[in-house]
């Protein structure tokens, strides 16, 4: 497969994620979608995929705010779950500063991968993650999660 994604303009920015950062921000993702039942884990799932080729989906709302599921637009009450992420971690911190430095100001959907973060087809932001790539992490979690 090719990469869809081309080095974008505002690449300048370079994040060293250690193995205990990249553990960090797979916990808040569980966490998070351990809340959820299954009925509401697979609909999340199935209204905005938690993850494709591109990397794992996360989006930010206008106040900075990092969630999985749409971003369609606001008055969200009739649109598919929102799952907010609200524990911190420098993983989402450094991506919320990548939106940034690419003029999105801190709302707008990004995608992370082993290369770093996306948006619009361009990488905003490179990291050397550690071991197994954001989206293989995300799959896992996701299949350990689901009853089959």
């Amino acid at each position: 497969m090719t990469n869809s994604i081309a080095l974008g303009p505002h690449c300048r920015s370079y994040a060293n994620i250690l193995p205990g950062e990249a553990l960090e921000w797979e916990n808040v993702i569980e966490n998070a979608l351990k809340l959820l039942d299954s009925n509401a884990l697979e609909s999340l799932c199935l209204s905005s995929p938690l993850y494709s080729h591109d990397g794992v989906q996360v989006s930010f709302d206008r106040r900075g705010v990092p969630f999985l599921g749409h971003s369609r637009g606001f008055n969200n009450a009739s649109k598919p779950l929102r799952l907010y992420l609200h524990k911190p971690c420098r993983v989402l911190t450094v991506t919320r500063q990548w939106l940034k430095l690419a003029g999105r100001s801190s709302a707008g959907r990004v995608f992370l991968n082993a290369r770093g973060v996306a948006s619009n087809f361009e990488q905003i932001g490179r990291w050397n993650w550690p071991d197994a790539s954001p989206q293989d992490r995300i799959a896992a979690m996701y299949f350990r999660l689901i009853d089959f």
